[in-house]
């Protein structure tokens, strides 16, 4: 991949020090195109990875990777604390793991601060919660409906 590619698509939220690492990585080819239906980069790699997970990492929006266009229901307990995953690489989805300290091609921790922290949330009451999966809601952790609003 070549830096001017990745200018070339300024408007499609390419992470550009996730395209620069892996234009780095040897051994590595990655080809990008757009697809005509809806724009969304869909990249071709050797990683080891599905095409889902690679494409999760290099289509990303100011709020964070969309994980899924559905909300998660969580019987949360009174006094408890809840760390929600704002990235949306967390395997443990809807709450943090980590992963945000890691680059998401190489596995090396990065150095802080971090673009994407997770958001903790105290439960006042046990009750059913609706945690967003889609991490565009406008009211963090929770879910908004702005999963509805996505193609």
């Amino acid at each position: 991949m070549k830096v001017g590619i990745t200018k070339a698509y300024q408007g499609l939220n390419l992470n550009y020090r996730l395209a620069y690492k892996l234009q780095r990585i040897q051994k590595l080819h990655v080809h990008v195109h757009v697809d005509a239906g809806d724009g969304d980069l869909v990249p071709r790699a050797r990683l080891g990875l599905g095409q889902t997970q690679v494409k999760r990492m290099l289509c990303t929006t100011p709020k964070g990777v969309v994980f899924e266009k559905k909300p998660f229901k969580v019987e949360v307990v009174e006094g408890k604390i809840y760390s929600w995953c704002s990235c949306g690489r967390s395997s443990k989805q809807p709450f943090c793991d980590g992963t945000h300290k890691f680059d998401p091609v190489t596995k090396e921790k990065m150095e802080p601060p971090f673009s994407l922290k997770p958001i903790k949330v105290k439960a006042e009451e046990s009750k059913t919660v609706y945690f967003c999966n889609c991490k565009q809601t406008k009211n963090p952790p929770f879910c908004d409906s702005s999963h509805k609003q996505l193609e």
